[in-house]
């Protein structure tokens, strides 16, 4: 069974003159979607999203429900009457970091747009759908004209993350668009949308490692404090995720968890300042040895220095820094496991997995 999910209306107005801020990937996370919530005669599916960065007043930011395919290399959402694209106008006055804003059954407020025609699906009643069969939100940018349905999104496309509850693996799908079976299932799976890394900046939070191993509802439920990339690196974690379906015994019970679940109870997020921009990428960095039993050295190409390196724990925690230029890290005081590390040289980061064993 299909439910609809709307909106909770923003009391805003936008300038005239306002134009479009350019975001970095990972400026905004989803930090929850559900379909079972809300009660018989409010909502049933929502999901939660925070900037984690300023959004100034007139900023363009799209969301969709639309499965994408690296087969075909485009969204799944073409002929489908039951996907959708939404276009959010941040409001007069902007949104500080950190605002956590539920999106739930109700009326589309004014400084959301539905944008029918393309690729990215044109819903039968214009709502976006959250099927209790798993879903996934895509949340992105893009210069193209949305006016004009048939190309948009074909040259501008940037995406800023991304969440899906259809599976574990974002490359458990493996058919491309016409062969994906059952045909309903193209409402639910989803390989990950250009642009984004998993376990960076996009998470998967389904039940199994197949293409539909779905949960109905899941949200996060870590760290709400930190720097703006240790609460992108915590949200993109699966184990930071708490899932909630029958598979696991604890299914919510459909139409009586109260609206605004998804966000766990959490209005607003403490983000700290830190710089971002430049490049994502380190050119030719390496980690040896790699499983290590402690220590280890980060290899970088020429010309290249290393400002600094942040160490997290699974759970998003920040376990050790090195604000200097230091090539060598030793972690022989802390547990074995997996380790990721944020390192910084001039304007590029880079996140590595380190094993400790």
């Amino acid at each position: 069974m299909m439910k609809k999910l709307l909106f909770w209306p923003f009391a805003f107005l936008l300038s005239a003159t306002a134009t479009s801020q350019n975001l970095n990937t990972g400026d905004v996370v989803v930090i929850g979607l559900a379909s079972d919530t809300g009660s018989s005669t409010t909502a049933y599916s929502e999901f939660s999203w925070v900037p984690l960065v300023n959004l100034e007043t007139g900023t363009k930011i799209y969301f969709t429900d639309a499965g994408y395919n690296t087969a075909d290399a485009n969204f799944m959402g073409t002929g489908l009457n039951d996907e959708i694209l939404l276009r959010y106008i941040v409001p007069s006055g902007g949104i500080p970091a950190g605002t956590v804003l539920t999106l739930t059954e109700g009326n589309i407020p004014a400084n959301y747009t539905v944008i029918t025609g393309t690729k990215f699906g044109n819903d039968f009643n214009q709502m976006l759908s959250l099927p209790n069969a798993g879903d996934q939100i895509t949340v992105f940018q893009s210069d193209d004209d949305d006016t004009v349905a048939a190309t948009f999104g074909n040259t501008s496309f940037h995406a800023l993350f991304m969440v899906s509850s259809s599976t574990l693996s974002f490359t458990a799908l493996t058919a491309n668009t016409a062969s994906v079976t059952p045909t309903f299932n193209l409402d639910n799976v989803t390989n990950l949308a250009p642009g984004l890394t998993a376990a960076q900046n996009a998470v998967a939070v389904g039940s199994g490692p197949l293409e539909a191993d779905e949960v109905d509802n899941a949200r996060y439920t870590g760290i709400t404090t930190g720097t703006r990339d240790e609460i992108l690196f915590a949200v993109s974690q699966f184990v930071n995720w708490t899932r909630y379906d029958a598979a696991f015994g604890n299914d919510l019970d459909f139409g009586t968890t109260p609206n605004g679940w998804t966000a766990n109870s959490v209005v607003s997020y403490a983000v700290g300042n830190l710089s971002v921009g430049g490049s994502e990428t380190i050119p030719n960095l390496t980690i040896y040895p790699n499983p290590t039993h402690g220590k280890f050295e980060i290899a970088t190409g020429v010309d290249q220095t290393i400002n600094s390196i942040v160490i997290f724990n699974t759970a998003g925690q920040v376990i050790k820094r090195v604000e200097k230029n230091e090539n060598s890290v030793d972690l022989s005081e802390v547990p074995d496991g997996c380790y990721f590390l944020k390192i910084q040289s001039g304007t590029s980061v880079s996140v590595k997995k380190v094993i400790k064993q």
